[in-house]
């Protein structure tokens, strides 16, 4: 689990519920995923739910678009 993954769940044991609290805490992934033209919030949010934060697992762009 990355940075942001133990923030989140650092705030939710500290008893947060406010999902835009949370979500400020994502350490600027979704911000980097709306600089893609044409990517809304929702769409970078799925971005970021289906490949994750930690792009060391993909050797290549190549292998992340795969």
């Amino acid at each position: 689990m990355g940075k942001s993954g133990r923030l989140v769940i650092e705030a939710l044991i500290s008893g947060e519920t406010n999902p835009e609290v949370l979500a400020a805490l994502d350490c600027g992934s979704r911000l980097k995923a709306k600089t893609i033209p044409g990517v809304s919030d929702t769409v970078a949010h799925v971005i970021i739910a289906e490949v994750g934060l930690d792009m060391r697992r993909f050797l290549t762009s190549g292998h992340l678009i795969s």
